[in-house]
């Protein structure tokens, strides 16, 4: 399922308003929903195939290759930082 780049964004600016305990890092997005926040882009494995990666900057990426039950092979960007130095 394809998202528009703002979409993802405005999703996980609107998680990041409601969890502002967790700065910088990175929102998990998985069928227009928000599930998780991590400190920094990890393993692909953890992620199934499909979920999108925001960092705070606006920068994003998608879990890609693999399967379900072992996760995804590789993060890919799709969209460059929107803004830069965030803090």
């Amino acid at each position: 399922m394809q998202h528009s780049i703002a979409e993802l964004r405005n999703i996980a600016s609107e998680w990041r308003q409601n969890n502002q305990e967790h700065t910088g890092g990175i929102v998990c997005i998985w069928e227009r929903s928000a599930y998780c926040w991590k400190n920094e882009l990890r393993d692909p494995n953890h992620e199934r195939p499909g979920v999108y990666a925001v960092l705070e900057d606006g920068q994003v990426f998608i879990a890609q290759g693999g399967d379900y039950s072992n996760g995804a092979k590789q993060w890919v960007e799709v969209a460059p930082a929107a803004i830069k130095n965030p803090a």
